[in-house]
């Protein structure tokens, strides 16, 4: 089974931290989605400047205090994204893997998790649901 969160990404300043945050990427992480799931996807769906809001996310990712709460890990190379990726060449931006609790964990005690971000146009609504 692969689990998919959504987001809407825009240019604003911070606007990316729900994204990374407790309703985002997260719930990948000390949440409930996709628990003992080896693989799963977070779509951000971008407003505005792509590349911005890129940027904005790379950056933040890879800030010590960030990787710390979403519990990322490094390849031997010591990168924490994993560019381009590899668990949808093509499609996917990059990947992240993050450590989960041992009760959430696949046997091998990682989440990989892809990043996928496509373009909206400003006027688009996006209606989410609740579950």
């Amino acid at each position: 089974m692969l689990i998919f969160e959504f987001k809407k990404l825009r240019e604003q300043k911070d606007n990316f931290r729900a994204y990374e945050g407790k309703d985002g990427m997260r719930r990948f992480v000390d949440g409930y989605y996709a628990v003992a799931e080896p693989l799963a996807a977070m779509v951000g769906m971008v407003i505005g400047s792509k590349s911005s809001c890129m940027a904005s996310l790379r950056r933040s990712l890879l800030q010590a205090s960030v990787r710390d709460v979403l519990r990322m890990v490094s390849t031997g190379n010591g990168d924490y994204l994993r560019d381009p990726s590899r668990m949808f060449p093509g499609l996917a931006n990059f990947d992240t893997e993050h450590n989960r609790p041992p009760n959430q964990a696949p046997n091998h005690g990682t989440t990989m998790l892809s990043h996928i971000f496509v373009d909206l146009a400003d006027d688009v609504t996006v209606t989410t649901r609740k579950r």
